[in-house]
């Protein structure tokens, strides 16, 4: 909630990555993202915002090191911090971009008979479903949480 009374809901949006000799499901991602843009339409505002995570290259090759064979470990090692090394010299700190949408939710959502606790709850609630239902994906919800 914003100081000036307004309630903003944000879902973090993993890039996924899709071959483009699939024509089919590339055109299916474009067609679930213009949906969900026309929806978000409804909302009158909203933000796109693009962040560099770090990709954690030395992480990474750690778990690959679990997957050589024990005759050729040294060989491995040299070539992986060789790799790394590299990777790290020509493109600085390695990245990956995520995604965060952020929506502000409309005032006809929020009941004034309602406590804040509940008005939260529900504007978060009505923005993860039509978030996750636009973007075509399913939402997986513990027992716990309900």
């Amino acid at each position: 909630m914003t100081r000036t009374g307004d309630v903003w809901a944000y879902h973090r949006v993993q890039p996924k990555s899709i071959p483009k000799q699939n024509e089919k499901e590339v055109q299916g991602h474009k067609k679930r993202w213009r949906e969900f843009l026309q929806e978000l339409t409804k909302y009158q505002d909203f933000h796109f915002m693009m962040y560099p995570q770090e990709y954690q290259l030395n992480e990474r090759f750690e778990d690959l090191k679990q997957d050589v064979a024990l005759d050729t470990e040294d060989m491995a090692d040299y070539y992986l911090g060789e790799t790394a090394s590299l990777l790290n010299q020509r493109l600085g700190t390695v990245t990956k971009n995520d995604f965060i949408i952020g929506v502000r939710l409309r005032a006809d959502m929020i009941r004034v008979d309602a406590d804040m606790k509940e008005n939260v709850m529900s504007m978060f609630s009505t923005a993860t479903d039509t978030i996750i239902n636009l973007l075509g994906w399913e939402q997986d919800v513990t027992t716990s949480f309900l």
